[in-house]
């Protein structure tokens, strides 16, 4: 099964998977209801074992319930549907797909706050996550941090709030801090161009073919724009370009 919901456990020790049946797509009727409780948090991650041990983190915790886990974006929205938590939690591995979730969920007219978790390379990909589109993250957690740290941003992202762990936030200052103190723009002329031809949807062929230049050099140009951004491929190299205001 690549996605489950929890019934709210009997003894307090923590939320037990149930299974695939349509009885069971939808949480307990003691989860749904509006009245005052934990904050409900539905996690998604891709590696099993570090989803299983987020599960456990938030179980334990006061004030926070899981109530449905998925592996991947494909199977979040299922996840969520079935679940309709409070908040949703969203690991990130090397390539990323925090935003899959988040067009998944505006595909499928589900507003649920997301608080993206992963490990930290740069402050700009903090901003982008946060402010890089019209439906951003609402919190964000370093894989390093503390379990009382990521919790504390889920509850507050569940009362409504934006929240970033202290780690992140500190790295996003001193990012941002050294970009508006620099002299010399983050990215060459060619760079932009080849950067915005590249977030238009153009393959590095066509790139080539329209700058003029070979396709060899195109992809050296995207990998200097993807070191200078601190980012890890072209789709996170775009948000944050764009929420940087590099790029259109």
């Amino acid at each position: 099964m690549l996605w489950s919901t929890y019934d709210p456990p009997s003894d307090g020790a923590g939320g037990t998977p149930v299974g695939d049946t349509p009885a069971h797509h939808a949480c307990n009727a003691s989860l749904m209801g509006g009245a005052a409780g934990p904050t409900r948090v539905c996690v998604v991650e891709g590696n099993s074992v570090y989803r299983e041990g987020l599960v456990a983190v938030i179980t334990r915790a006061s004030g926070l319930a899981v109530c449905g886990s998925s592996g991947d974006a494909r199977h979040a929205v299922q996840c969520a549907t079935a679940a309709r938590p409070d908040v949703l939690l969203v690991g990130l591995g090397p390539g990323g797909d925090g935003a899959d979730v988040l067009h998944a969920l505006d595909h499928a007219q589900l507003d649920l706050p997301v608080v993206l978790i992963a490990e930290l390379t740069s402050g700009l990909v903090v901003y982008a996550a946060i402010f890089g589109g019209p439906r951003g993250a609402k919190g964000y957690v370093s894989k390093g941090a503390e379990p009382a740290s990521l919790c504390a941003v889920l509850e507050s992202v569940g009362r409504g709030k934006v929240a970033i762990c202290d780690e992140a936030l500190t790295l996003l200052a001193r990012d941002m801090r050294t970009r508006m103190e620099s002299a010399e723009p983050l990215l060459s002329d060619r760079e932009v161009a080849v950067l915005q031809l590249a977030a238009d949807a153009h393959r590095n062929a066509a790139i080539a073919a329209h700058l003029g230049i070979e396709v060899a050099t195109v992809k050296t140009h995207l990998h200097h724009a993807y070191r200078k951004l601190g980012v890890e491929g072209r789709m996170k190299a775009t948000e944050v370009a764009r929420a940087r205001g590099i790029i259109r």
